[in-house]
């Protein structure tokens, strides 16, 4: 029987945010209910035990968010989220009493990518501070990733607009040490328990009509892991490549 490392469900289309390398979907917008994800977990249950809340729309945007993580818990899935980040406070609670959770991605770069973001620095410290308070009183592994690496993994230019950011994160955590002098800054580096800053070069969306796609390439990722998008056809596991 097939295994797969991961298994993307997306509980959302939407997103509340309009990032620049990201395109917006055609699709008609929409939250998953409870019970086509229930039905979801029961068939990729043999395949995986790991779920990501996440291919595209933001997760912390559905509704039924709370009643999402109790069906995995009771399913036995471990969860990983990822999120932008911009409604941490909202949902702080419901992440931090649920056992199903066992990681919380916060994708950064979102900062960067909206030109029109406001309240830059209370975005940045609402994060930190939800990751200071759930590596107080909870398991989960927490990740704060940024797109600031060149192709030889060095700092590039487009990551001196996340400088804040980084010092906002040396000061939280008393680093003694600056982040982008880290050797290795593709492999991640650990700040505190459970606590992870992790960089990578700018990602986009690979599309047919982009001059640089390449339909002679093999799509590895198809072999360990899958997407399953909002609408969600019965009896298959629908691949996003």
């Amino acid at each position: 029987m097939k295994k797969f490392k991961k298994v993307y469900v997306e509980i959302t289309n939407q997103c509340n945010l309009k990032c620049d390398f990201c395109p917006q979907t055609n699709r008609k917008p929409e939250f998953m209910s409870r019970e086509m994800f229930s039905d979801i977990l029961d068939q990729i249950k043999p395949h995986t035990e790991y779920i990501y809340l996440h291919v595209k729309g933001e997760p912390l945007l559905h509704p039924e968010l709370d009643k999402l993580l109790d069906i995995s818990y009771e399913k036995g899935f471990k969860v990983n989220i990822t999120t932008n980040g911009t409604l941490i406070n909202k949902v702080k609670d419901i992440l931090l009493s649920k056992p199903a959770v066992r990681q919380i991605n916060f994708s950064v770069h979102s900062l960067s990518g909206n030109k029109e973001f406001k309240e830059k620095e209370a975005y940045i410290d609402h994060i930190l501070s939800f990751i200071k308070e759930a590596t107080e009183k909870t398991k989960i592994y927490l990740s704060l990733r940024l797109w600031n690496l060149n192709g030889n993994s060095r700092m590039n230019l487009e990551s001196r607009k996340n400088d804040k950011i980084l010092e906002a994160i040396e000061d939280a955590f008393d680093l003694p040490y600056k982040i982008d002098e880290v050797k290795g800054l593709d492999r991640g580096i650990k700040i505190a328990n459970r606590v992870y800053v992790n960089q990578a070069r700018q990602f986009k969306w690979p599309l047919s009509k982009t001059p640089w796609f390449d339909k002679s390439k093999r799509v590895l990722g198809k072999w360990y892991q899958c997407g399953i998008c909002t609408r969600f056809h019965q009896r298959s596991l629908v691949s996003d490549g």
